[in-house]
């Protein structure tokens, strides 16, 4: 039996494998496949996971969990927000989305550089839709990082007061204490692991 994660990021896909590995199921992700991509046209993060859950659930007929989120920087009216990659109005890497927050915030004050990181996230399997969103709050440095964590660009840049380092900084039992995909699994994981015992029983 198999669980699929809807994503093509290979660092994203780590962190949930690891998150599941108890499930007693196969965990896949789209780099498995040939696949259709599901277009995000929603207005909201949430409307997107659940075009994506639905959507390639469709595909695949098999259990999907996705997620959506990203930066919302209060100053900038919740920007990029749902816009993401296509912020500066085309397809931007991870470096010059990075630079581009900089450069917006350049003069502002540090108390008016809070931001948060939000992700949703949503299992389906074609009769069960669970939901449930977290958020990872801080503010924006005001320098240019020196790398960025591959797969996850935000957290380069977003400084965790209680830590006093930006995100990606964070040793692991730092960031299990926030991050939140872990509290987003954990809330999930009963909900799917009962959804996911039906399954396999009718397929037995």
């Amino acid at each position: 039996m198999k669980l699929l994660i809807a994503t093509t990021n290979s660092a994203k896909f780590k962190e949930y494998k690891e998150l599941f590995n108890d499930l007693g199921v196969k965990i896949v992700c789209l780099n498995d496949f040939d696949f259709k991509p599901v277009k995000e046209t929603g207005l909201t993060f949430k409307d997107n996971v659940i075009l994506k859950v639905k959507g390639y659930f469709s595909q695949f007929r098999m259990p999907v969990i996705a997620d959506d989120g990203g930066l919302e920087v209060d100053i900038l009216n919740g920007e990029p927000g749902v816009k993401s990659h296509r912020w500066l109005g085309y397809e931007a890497s991870s470096w010059e989305l990075v630079k581009a927050v900089i450069k917006k915030l350049k003069g502002i004050e540090k108390t008016q550089r809070t931001a948060k990181i939000v992700t949703w996230v949503a299992f389906y399997d074609g009769d069960n839709l669970f939901l449930t969103k977290k958020e990872i709050k801080g503010y924006i440095i005001d320098k240019q990082p020196s790398k960025i964590q591959e797969g996850f660009p935000w957290r380069a840049i977003l400084f965790i007061p209680p830590f006093n380092k930006v995100y990606q900084d964070l040793i692991a039992q730092e960031n299990k204490k926030i991050n939140h995909r872990v509290k987003i699994v954990a809330e999930l994981k009963p909900k799917i692991k009962k959804v996911l015992n039906n399954w396999r029983e009718k397929q037995e």
